[in-house]
């Protein structure tokens, strides 16, 4: 990953922070925690084509399907 480096002042970045809203306190912090990271590989990971994204359809199909499963259980008694 591409680095640079500035000559910034520790005033200078609290001042920065402080103008933030939440969001984008929130994506800074994602940046910067191994959560982050994680995010970053499966960006890469999409962006290569290793893996896409379900689609609406394809991500409500999978729910209803696991919710009937559970639904059946709790009928047979087994859940």
């Amino acid at each position: 990953m591409p680095q640079m480096t500035l000559d910034i002042s520790v005033n200078n970045v609290a001042e920065i922070i402080r103008s933030m809203n939440t969001q984008e306190i929130e994506t800074l912090y994602l940046l910067l925690t191994e959560e982050g990271k994680e995010l970053l590989e499966r960006k890469k990971d999409l962006d290569l084509g290793r893996v896409r994204f379900l689609t609406r359809d394809e991500a409500f199909e999978i729910n209803r399907e696991f919710l009937l499963g559970i639904s059946k259980h709790v009928k047979e008694g087994r859940a």
